[in-house]
């Protein structure tokens, strides 16, 4: 009796730990956007003080928002998303930020010298920033499919691997298995993170497809490890 009624406090408790996560999914979602935006607007405006970068003022953040639009009419003009519900990462961005973005565009931020030198350049480059942050997370938002896939073809490996380790009677590893378990949530936030703050221009393919296959890779282990009778 004693066991069954632990055994209903761990789903209980189980339950009640995904939920609160559920929860607090939006919220980690928007700090990470802040922090992300905050770090990657330091590291712009250091860069523009010290002289990092070729373009001299606003000019640099700019280009970085110019050539990520290309990225999005290049790299994720066909997805998954798209061709099902007919919607663009470019609309969304349009409909959304993209509003702000040409706001400044309309007032001459862009174009505007004074926005070269002095505070001005500072402040059009936080601009930037921003928008390029955002940006980056609606990319991350049409890659989400690819994690699918990747988790979808490593679950049918390690559910492959678990049943021939049950019929041959291969031994347990809960340390693998909680290992592979705890590795699924950074294989993908840590990628977010970097692709969110990078402090330069770059094709999401480089940060997502290696942060896609690492998850998948997780999941194989994790699904294969799983304990063999339940």
């Amino acid at each position: 009796m004693t066991k069954r009624d632990d055994t209903k406090k761990d789903k209980r408790a189980n339950n009640d730990s995904l939920l609160n996560t559920l929860l607090k999914l939006p919220f980690t979602i928007m700090m990470m956007l802040f922090i992300s935006a905050i770090v990657s607007s330091v590291i712009e405006l250091l860069g523009i003080y010290f002289g990092w970068w070729e373009q001299p003022g606003v000019k640099h953040s700019e280009l970085m928002l110019r050539q990520e639009l290309e990225y999005l009419r290049i790299t994720l003009a066909k997805n998954a998303i798209t061709a099902v519900s007919g919607l663009t990462v470019q609309t969304l961005f349009d409909n959304s930020v993209g509003y702000v973005f040409r706001f400044f565009n309309h007032i001459g931020l862009f174009d505007n010298p004074d926005f070269t030198i002095g505070i001005g350049a500072y402040i059009g480059a936080i601009v930037n920033i921003f928008l390029l942050t955002f940006m980056r997370f609606f990319v991350f938002v049409f890659s989400i499919p690819l994690y699918f896939i990747f988790g979808y073809v490593a679950l049918v490996i390690g559910m492959f691997e678990r049943d021939r380790r049950r019929v041959g009677g291969g031994r347990e590893s809960g340390t693998l298995f909680q290992l592979s378990r705890n590795s699924i949530l950074p294989s993908i936030s840590i990628a977010l993170f970097l692709y969110l703050a990078w402090p330069d221009s770059i094709n999401p393919v480089y940060i997502f497809f290696p942060s896609a296959f690492l998850c998948a890779t997780a999941i194989a282990y994790m699904t294969a490890s799983y304990k063999k009778y339940t």
